[in-house]
């Protein structure tokens, strides 16, 4: 947490939390996703205090490193270093849950990083 006045930082209860990537956080900024072990881990963001509460982990490929989350929050992907792909997910809305939408896509030789975009109309 950020002290408004000082600008001190305290930890927030139940910190540290499991993660071993980049931090993905989706557009509303309630669901927050991290790259862990052979899955995507993704906790709920609590809008008052800014502690997260674990929703569930969710297969991936081999060695996901890095999480990306797309502008409209629709879906997030995770990129597989060990594998050499990337898997994709739809986010549900209400839940912050995360469903494979296929097979993981090839990606070159160990990819490091993800990033999206948004439409330009």
């Amino acid at each position: 947490a950020i002290d408004g006045a000082t600008g001190a930082l305290s930890e927030i209860a139940g910190s540290p939390f499991a993660g071993g990537g980049q931090l993905a956080v989706d557009p509303t900024g309630k669901f927050a996703y991290v790259a862990t072990g052979g899955n995507v881990s993704a906790y709920t963001i609590n809008a008052t205090t800014g502690a997260l509460t674990g929703i569930g982990a969710f297969a991936a490929g081999a060695s996901p490193y890095r999480v990306a989350v797309d502008p409209s929050g629709q879906f997030a992907y995770a990129v597989n270093r060990g594998g050499n792909d990337i898997s994709a997910y739809s986010i549900d809305p209400v839940t912050g849950a995360l469903t494979s939408v296929g097979a993981a896509v090839a990606a070159g030789i160990r990819p490091q990083a993800i990033a999206t975009t948004r439409k330009i109309p």
